[in-house]
């Protein structure tokens, strides 16, 4: 008798989903796509994926596994003969069916990028949040642009044994892949052994510009506050002291943020530094003030200008902002900026914005803190440590401000918006608190 299941598809109850799952990951299949298969599934699917005439790489290191997908197909076209190259690794000779019979973190692919992914349950066996983070770079990595990707879970066991599957909540799977996906909940199903499995879908999201250009079209900006940032209102002095000329102040990464028409009707210029073209576009057409886009070549990108000159947004790679451009800031407000970066990134960022500053410039910048032993992802913690590291050198550090939004209070539907609110409840938090700190040049 033949065999066509393997341990995954039988463990799976989710398993018998997969074709329909198929037609919504990749609707229009062609012979260029490619499939990956994250542990095999039952074997007669791969046959449609295959009869579909899209090119199948299955990666699932369970040794057994792989001699019963040889024996399966050993009989007609998609025969699988062993690479000469790459160790545990087959092929038929169309190339169309590809087996990979080694855990993930030795699978190389190559120059293949995948039109969609089926996480039959590889995550959910990985040992740790490091594994799965490391496992989450490099397969997003793999993913084509707006590759599409199913994800088998369970969230609860509720006690029961079940192998070496591992509980996972959103917020792991958010780790894991979220730098990468957007992943949403689709679905849930009865396992007879007495617990749930989850289905998840994954969409690759794009990178840069285009990332939050398709954010703000869909009307996605939990990160943006529709009134003025509280901090500013409550510590403009702090980077417009009294009785001095006004200011030229830069808003680096300023998303669409009101904040730079409120300092521009107090008399300031405002330089503004996004990178997406939308955010740009709305700072000035969701209050009616004139302005031209014009291409701007020294930042690799746009500018866009009001009419009278107050506000100026380049649209660029903050990176690519130089002194060149619009010369040293004498103030400087940050909100939203540094929480947006990884470690490493913020420390790049940090140093490209200290060559923006002239001495004696007041540089306000509002970070999150929370405990990094919970959750660590976008918006990214920085703390006190990492504040003093980075400017005890060449500048003056004061903390001016802190709020603390715990998680046993009661907010209104209005505070519930916040990004630090939906941070707290979306992580699990017990508070997060948004600080204030003011950095001199001297």
């Amino acid at each position: 008798m033949t065999v066509t299941q393997t341990p995954c598809s039988t463990q799976w109850v989710l398993s018998s989903q997969l074709s329909a799952l198929f037609k919504k990951l990749l609707p229009s299949p062609t012979p260029d796509s490619n499939v990956l298969l994250l542990c095999c599934p039952q074997l007669d699917f791969i046959k449609e994926l295959l009869n579909a005439g899209v090119n199948v790489h299955i990666v699932d290191g369970n040794k057994t596994t792989g001699e019963t997908v040889i024996e399966f197909f050993k009989q007609g076209p998609y025969a699988l003969i062993a690479s000469k190259d790459e160790p545990a690794t087959y092929y038929s000779a169309d190339k169309k069916l590809n087996l990979h019979n080694v855990h993930f973190r030795s699978f190389y692919a190559g120059n293949t990028k995948y039109n969609a992914i089926m996480d039959v349950g590889l995550v959910s066996t990985l040992p740790n949040p490091e594994a799965r983070r490391a496992f989450g770079d490099k397969l997003i990595a793999m993913a084509a642009e707006k590759s599409h990707m199913s994800v088998f879970n369970v969230e609860r066991l509720n006690g029961v044994q079940a192998g070496t599957i591992k509980e996972l909540t959103v917020l792991d799977l958010n780790l894991t892949y979220g730098r990468g996906f957007y992943i949403t909940f689709h679905s849930e199903v009865d396992n007879p052994a007495g617990y749930k499995e989850q289905l998840y879908m994954a969409e690759k999201t794009a990178v840069g510009g285009e990332f939050y250009d398709e954010k703000y079209s869909k009307g996605y900006s939990p990160w943006h506050m529709d009134a003025v940032n509280y901090n500013l209102l409550n510590h403009y002095h702090r980077i417009q002291p009294a009785g001095e000329p006004l200011r030229k102040i830069l808003v680096p990464m300023s998303g669409k943020t009101v904040d730079i028409k409120w300092l521009a009707d107090k008399g300031h210029e405002v330089v503004a530094v996004e990178i997406s073209q939308a955010a740009c576009r709305e700072i000035f057409t969701r209050d009616q003030i004139p302005f031209e886009e014009l291409p701007c070549p020294q930042v690799d990108g746009k500018l866009f200008k009001s009419l009278n000159g107050k506000i100026r947004a380049y649209c660029c790679d903050i990176f690519k902002f130089t002194a060149e451009v619009e010369g040293q800031f004498e103030s400087v407000w940050e909100r939203g900026a540094v929480i947006a970066f990884e470690e490493h990134l913020r420390k790049r960022y940090f140093e490209h914005v200290k060559t923006l500053v002239t001495k004696g410039c007041s540089w306000m910048s509002s970070i999150f803190q929370y405990d990094k032993n919970v959750y660590y992802n976008h918006p990214y913690c920085v703390n006190d440590d990492e504040v003093y590291a980075t400017f005890e050198k060449g500048f003056r550090i004061e903390s001016v401000d802190e709020t603390v939004f715990p998680a046993d209070r009661e907010y209104t539907e209005e505070e519930a918006k916040s990004v630090m609110v939906v941070l707290l409840r979306r992580a699990k938090l017990q508070s997060v608190t948004d600080r204030v700190y003011l950095y001199s040049k001297l």
